[in-house]
């Protein structure tokens, strides 16, 4: 299918063909641009001879406001029980939770 077929089908007033012939080239034309942006995608993450320093990774203190400080979860830290090894079950069955 080719441009010209899309033309030579609305010449003859074959609506239905001709749509049909447009959806499919650009259908293939966004297939092949998707492609080619994976492809430059891969490259720049693959490619890369740039290493990253911890400064691109974690933000500056600085940057953090009050906010952010107050959505860091830490009631898991609290929730923490000092647990004797002797009382835990090791066997394969699951264990139920007490209420």
């Amino acid at each position: 299918m080719s441009i010209q077929d899309m033309i030579n089908d609305i010449m003859a007033d074959n609506n239905t063909a001709a749509n049909a012939t447009f959806n499919t080239l650009i259908g293939d034309k966004i297939a092949d641009t998707i492609e080619q942006e994976k492809i430059a995608v891969a490259n720049t993450i693959f490619n890369s001879t740039e290493e990253l320093s911890d400064d691109d990774v974690e933000p500056d203190e600085e940057d953090w406001d009050d906010e952010d400080i107050e959505s860091i979860d830490t009631t898991a830290e609290e929730d923490i029980e000092d647990v004797d090894i002797e009382d835990v079950d090791f066997d394969d069955e699951p264990v139920e939770e007490e209420d």
